[in-house]
C-alpha cells in the first residue's frame, strides 16, 4: 500500500523458507490472471542503490532489505 496515498502499489514480496519452494511457488503460479491482468510472479531481483537496500523509514517503519533474513531469498 502506497503511504501517502492509500491505495495499492500493485505488487508485493513473499520470503520463501528455501529456493526450491521458491521455485515450485514460481512454477505453480504462473499463468494465472486475477480479473483481466496476469500474475507475475518471479524472484526478486537486487537493486543497487545508496544505502544497500532495505534502509531507514521515518515514522518508525524500519524495514531489512533484500535478503535481510540470512539465507531466505524473496520470490
Amino acid at each position: 500500500m502506497d503511504r501517502d496515498t492509500g491505495k495499492s502499489k500493485g505488487f508485493g514480496f513473499v520470503e520463501m523458507q528455501n529456493a526450491e519452494e521458491g521455485r515450485d511457488a514460481i512454477e505453480n503460479l504462473k499463468d494465472i490472471s486475477l480479473g483481466k491482468k496476469p500474475l507475475v510472479v518471479k524472484e526478486a531481483e537486487e537493486k543497487p542503490g545508496p544505502s544497500g537496500g532495505g534502509g531507514f523509514r521515518p515514522g518508525g517503519q524500519n524495514r531489512g532489505g533484500f535478503n535481510s533474513g540470512g539465507n531466505r531469498r524473496g520470490y
